[in-house]
C-alpha cells in the first residue's frame, strides 16, 4: 500500500500540473494537489482493483481522475463556503483570489476528464457515464448543503440524502470504477457501488460523531467544531427531533442567532446531546451501516490467499478506527 501511495503522490505532484503555462492558472491547481490529504478515494480504487486482480497501470487513470475531481470540488466548495483554510493552509481563493480559484478549479475538472479519457476503449463509454453521474450527483449534494443553511429544521432523511450525494457518491464510484477497470460484470459493479454508498455515508456520520463525542486529545482539537460553525449534522438534527420543547427552542435559538456560539454555549449544547443519548444513537447508526457495507463488500471476493483484498480491508478498517 505504501508503494501505491508513493506512486500516486508522484503522479499527482509531478505529472499532472507541473511546468504548464501560464503558471497563474496551473500553480494554484498544483498548490491544491500538494496540500495532500488522506488520498482515501484513489487508494480505495487502487486497492479494490488489485483485489480483483487488475494491474496498477490499468487503475491509475481512473484513480488520478477521481482525486483531481475531488480536489477540484474542494477548490470551488471553499469559494462557496467562504472557507479561509484547507488542511491547515490558506484556501486557493484566499491565497490568490476568487476568479483564480474558479478558473483553476475549472482546469482541474478538465484534467480529471482527460485522465478518464485514458481508459481502454472497451470500457471508456461506461466509465465516462459513471464519472458524469458522479459529477452531477456531487453538485446536487453541494446545492442541498447550501439550501439547508436557509432551512430551520432539516429532516434527518434529507440530511442523509445530502451526504450520500456530496460525500458517499465519490467513494461508491471509486469502488465501481475499480470493478469496471478490472473487467467485472455489471452485477458486481452495481453491488460494489451500493456497498460503497453505505460505507461512504457511515464514514461521514462517524465524522459528525467524532466532532462532538471524540476524545479531544486524540482528535487533536477542541470538540464541537460543527456546533461552532452551526452545521446541521445528524447529531444536531436528531437532538431537535427528540428534545423537549425547552431544549429544542434553545438549540434553534443558538443556530438562528447571528451571534457566535461561545465556549459556554458549546458546553451546554454538548451536555444536551449527552442528556438525550445522541452519541449512542449516532454511533449505532454509522456502525450498523458500516457493517452492512462490509458484508456486501466481502460477498464479492474470494478471500483465500488474496493479499490485496486483505490490504483493502485493513485500509477500510483504519478509516473506521480513525480518531479525527
Amino acid at each position: 500500500m505504501k508503494t501505491i501511495l508513493s506512486q500516486l503522490e508522484y503522479k499527482l505532484q509531478e505529472e499532472v500540473f507541473k511546468n504548464l503555462h501560464p503558471s497563474t492558472l496551473f500553480s494554484p491547481a498544483q498548490y491544491m494537489m500538494d496540500l495532500g490529504g488522506k488520498r482515501l478515494r484513489p487508494l480505495i480504487l487502487m486497492l479494490t482493483g488489485k483485489a480483483f486482480g487488475a494491474s496498477d497501470q490499468s487503475l491509475y487513470p481512473a484513480a488520478i481522475a477521481m482525486e483531481v475531481f475531488h480536489n477540484f470540488s474542494l477548490v470551488h466548495d471553499d469559494v462557496l463556503d467562504d472557507a479561509p483554510l484547507r488542511r491547515g493552509k490558506p484556501t486557493v481563493y484566499r491565497k490568490w483570489d476568487t476568479n483564480t480559484a474558479i478558473l483553476s478549479g475549472d482546469v482541474m475538472l478538465v484534467f480529471a476528464y482527460d485522465y478518464m479519457a485514458r481508459l481502454p476503449e472497451n470500457i471508456l463509454p461506461l466509465g465516462l457515464r459513471m464519472f458524469n453521474r458522479m459529477a452531477r450527483i456531487v453538485c446536487q449534494g453541494q446545492q442541498l448543503d447550501m439550501d439547508f443553511q436557509n432551512i430551520e429544521v432539516v429532516d434527518e432523511s434529507d440530511y442523509l440524502e445530502m451526504i450520500q450525494f456530496k460525500t458517499a457518491e465519490l467513494i461508491a464510484t471509486c469502488f465501481e470504477l475499480a470493478a469496471l477497470c478490472s473487467g467485472q460484470s455489471l452485477i458486481v459493479q452495481e453491488k460494489i457501488y451500493n456497498a460503497g454508498l453505505k460505507l461512504g455515508i457511515s464514514f461521514q456520520v462517524q465524522d459528525d460523531w467524532l466532532d462532538c463525542f471524540g476524545d479531544s486529545l486524540q482528535v487533536g482539537k477542541q470538540l464541537g467544531g460543527d456546533i461552532l460553525s452551526k452545521k446541521k449534522t445528524l447529531v444536531y438534527l436528531h437532538a431537535l427531533k427528540i428534545a423537549n420543547e425547552v431544549d429544542k427552542k434553545y438549540l434553534l435559538s443558538m443556530y438562528k442567532s447571528d451571534n457566535i456560539i461561545n465556549n459556554e454555549d458549546l458546553q451546554v449544547i454538548l451536555s444536551l446531546y449527552k442528556k438525550y443519548n445522541i452519541d449512542e444513537y449516532v454511533k449505532s447508526y454509522f456502525e450498523e451501516l458500516y457493517l452492512d457495507g462490509i458484508i456486501e463488500l466481502k460477498s464479492l471476493f474470494t478471500t483465500n490467499n488474496n493479499e490485496s483484498f486483505n490490504f483493502l480491508m485493513d485500509f477500510i478498517e483504519a478509516i473506521k478506527s480513525r480518531k479525527s
